[in-house]
């Protein structure tokens, strides 16, 4: 699923909130890019995570020169499993610079355990706005979920 609009300069912030994205194929994991006006992915980001399965184990994930940015792994698609959900901020999307950004995400993975990852990091090298983002798995479809973007302006 994609979501555009983000590039409206009355836009200081973007929030795109997640609501249960579950995939089709089970056991994968969820990624984002991010895109420009023209449609075309940023080339890469720089980012790095930290999160807590449910059995106790610290989760990390970290990337510089990244093309894709993977949020969490093993997410479950049968019947009951609760997918992706949670938000993802983009800060200063309209400026000609290098846009940052922030999330944070629960997700119950394909054995019925839950994890919460916190990530954030940076387009790496692009002057050119953030208009959107494209959300996907590793494998397969998403098979239901809501994507949803709110612009938030300064006062």
């Amino acid at each position: 699923k994609s979501i555009t609009g983000a590039n409206d300069s009355d836009y200081q912030t973007v929030l795109i909130t997640f609501s249960k994205i579950i995939p089709a194929s089970d056991n994968t994991e969820i990624k984002v890019k991010m895109f420009n006006a023209s449609n075309s992915d940023f080339g890469s980001y720089s980012y790095a995570g930290i999160g807590r399965h449910d059995s106790g184990t610290t989760l990390t994930k970290s990337d510089g020169g990244a093309s894709v940015m993977d949020l969490i792994s093993n997410i479950g698609s049968d019947t009951n499993e609760h997918g992706v959900s949670g938000q993802f901020w983009i800060h200063q999307p309209a400026g000609a610079t290098q846009a940052s950004f922030n999330g944070q995400f629960f997700g119950v993975d394909s054995s019925d355990n839950a994890t919460v990852m916190n990530i954030a990091g940076m387009c790496d090298n692009d002057s050119a706005a953030v208009n959107g983002i494209k959300v996907y798995f590793g494998s397969g479809n998403i098979e239901s979920g809501e994507l949803r973007m709110y612009g938030l302006k300064n006062a």
